[in-house]
């Protein structure tokens, strides 16, 4: 029997192929590892089931020191935090939870059966969280699928969701790093659009519900995508005498909406009843001290090379490009469409964590895939109704992208691309590497480098080796000696250093530092720089600040930190070179043989 759509049929069937290989090869249910499923976020978005279901703890969750200590799923934890009333209150909402629950409950059953420990974090629940990622998304294709081919050709929504999939961070964040919120969110706004278009096309109470049930799911799991509500309400806008036909529209089915409304509110319950529970409050604004900068956003977020969307994945300019084919030739989707995307991209690059934690590209703006779809279909379609050469053109600049995406998220799992912290410097220098040299971990921070150490004198200026120290030392953990510097940064921010008059490099006509040390971490979580700057009047005027981490690839082991810094000409002879390490957060670095030497010609 011939199938009617066969090019999109097999794409989304290979592709969720694809999806399950890239799951069980690069697994992350390794539970005794930070890079396992159930860590991090997940950890704070899976919290609520564990802690109801198995340990009747979502007070004081007494039960995580055990946890952290067995399984190190994070190594401070931030994902839940004081109520101010004795409660801790968990800082993620509640929605993803909901969507893990069926997988949650096979992953206890099985635990059970097979003798696995049911405490929520051994083999069986990372297994399982990590499939559910799998199976919705599976669900989201096939649906989306359905949504592209009522405007698109067969052709055109195979290309879409091969370019959409493999290059874009999409496969990052649903075929590696799954359990995130962004899968499910682009599984809602799969259902979203189908439901919008069937209720538009024969309205009924059920397809409203339906509508409510979603958009009010979608804003338990992430808040600020409420805004998905814009989708139905502007579909089929094309006018300002259409923005009246569809308030008539509303009024005619006022019920619909009445019902609608209703069950998004029903749907957010969940969460209303937990802040209830838990502090008091109907409301509870979870994320504490984290906000919005409305009126300066972070538009690096988009353009910078630390997690710039169109930097990292160049191919997302092509949804922007098909906006301007959707107006043209789809008005009656291209509104609802075009408002939802300028405001959610402001939303995102407006949040004041605008690096998303440790990211690839602008994870943000994934769950948006399902939308910006349409746009890019729109784009294709008419990109190739052209002269022919322009299937040429597209495909010798289409492949190498996605190529460079696939490759790109290769680096970024192997930790060549860091998740914090890129530099345009650093960028360049890693681009197309397998590997990374010290030479290349020193742009991360700093440009200044010395290639070839031979061509200068060099000469100690000084050294700590912390063994004659008493204040914030150890005598268990050292490289040499019996003693090394433990960072802590809760007793002392900033270590003991060293101080130089300026003037005295005065005389040479090329100066550099070498600032080196050893160092050793327990987590990933301690975070501090080596610092090396100049101050007048207590002023910093060149500083360098490098992140001691970029450098450390294996906890409990010592390894060689050090950068060139070199002395810059026309200072006030007055001012002074400092040196030390600062200590920003965290309990588990330790240094040792601290140095300055002097580089000259």
């Amino acid at each position: 029997m011939k199938t009617k759509y066969p090019y999109s049929l097999l794409t989304v069937l290979g592709l969720i192929l694809l999806m399950l290989t890239v799951r069980l090869l690069v697994p992350r249910w390794d539970t005794l590892n930070v890079k396992a499923v159930l860590t991090w976020d997940v950890l704070g978005y899976y919290l609520y089931l564990p802690s109801y279901f198995i340990y009747d703890d979502i007070f004081k969750f007494e039960f995580m020191p055990e946890i952290l200590d067995i399984y190190h799923p994070t190594n401070v934890f931030y994902q839940a935090y004081p109520a101010g009333n004795g409660n801790l209150v968990i800082k993620y909402p509640i929605g993803v939870s909901i969507l893990y629950a069926p997988f949650f409950f096979l992953g206890h059953i099985y635990a059970k059966i097979a003798g696995y420990p049911a405490d929520g974090f051994s083999a069986p629940y990372q297994f399982a969280i990590g499939l559910s990622a799998v199976f919705y998304s599976a669900i989201a294709l096939w649906v989306l699928r359905g949504v592209l081919l009522r405007y698109f050709s067969d052709k055109v929504v195979a290309l879409t969701f091969a370019i959409g999939l493999l290059g874009l961070n999409y496969m990052q964040y649903v075929f590696i790093d799954g359990a995130m919120t962004h899968g499910y969110l682009f599984f809602m706004y799969a259902w979203l659009l189908h439901f919008t278009i069937k209720w538009h096309e024969t309205p009924r109470k059920r397809y409203a519900i339906t509508l409510g049930l979603i958009i009010g799911l979608s804003t338990i799991i992430r808040p600020t995508d409420i805004i998905c509500c814009l989708i139905p309400l502007l579909w089929g806008v094309t006018s300002r005498a259409d923005i009246h036909a569809k308030a008539q529209l509303v009024w005619k089915y006022r019920l619909h909406f009445i019902l609608l409304i209703i069950t998004a509110f029903i749907a957010t319950t969940p969460i209303l009843i937990y802040w209830k529970t838990i502090t008091g409050n109907w409301l509870f604004y979870s994320y504490d001290d984290q906000g919005f900068s409305w009126f300066d956003p972070y538009f690096r977020v988009l353009f910078g090379f630390e997690k710039g969307w169109f930097v990292y994945t160049p191919l997302a300019y092509l949804f922007v490009f098909g906006f301007y084919y959707l107006y043209q030739h789809y008005r009656t989707i291209f509104w609802a469409t075009f408002v939802y995307f300028i405001l959610n991209t402001y939303i995102v690059i407006s949040w004041d964590v605008w690096w998303y934690g440790g990211s690839y590209s602008c994870r943000a703006l994934v769950q948006s895939y399902a939308v910006l779809f349409l746009s890019l279909a729109a784009f294709l379609t008419h990109f190739f109704k052209g002269k022919q050469w322009n299937k040429w053109v597209f495909g010798i600049v289409l492949i190498p992208l996605i190529a460079l995406n696939l490759f790109q998220i290769w680096q970024y799992n192997e930790n060549i691309i860091q998740s914090e912290g890129i530099k345009k410097a650093y960028y360049k220098r890693i681009f197309g590497k397998t590997s990374v040299s010290r030479y290349d971990l020193s742009f991360l921070d700093n440009k200044d480098y010395i290639k070839d150490e031979s061509k200068y004198e060099k000469r100690l200026l000084g050294k700590h080796d912390f063994e004659s120290d008493t204040l914030n030392v150890v005598n268990k953990e050292f490289y040499q000696g019996n003693k090394a510097y433990h960072c802590r940064a809760s007793v002392n921010e900033f270590s003991k250093g060293f101080e130089f008059k300026y003037k005295d490099f005065l005389a040479y006509d090329e100066a550099w530092l070498k600032v080196s040390l050893w160092a050793k971490h327990g987590d990933w979580e301690t975070y501090a720089r080596l610092v090396t700057v100049i101050e007048k009047d207590g002023k910093p005027e060149k500083w360098r600040g490098v992140h001691i981490n970029n450098h450390l690839n294996t906890p409990g082991q010592w390894v060689p930190v050090y950068y060139y810094y070199k002395i810059p000409k026309g200072k006030d002879p007055e001012s002074v070179i400092k040196s030390y390490i600062y200590t920003q957060r965290g309990e588990k670095l330790f240094v040792d043989e601290y140095r300055i030497e002097l580089l000259t010609r």
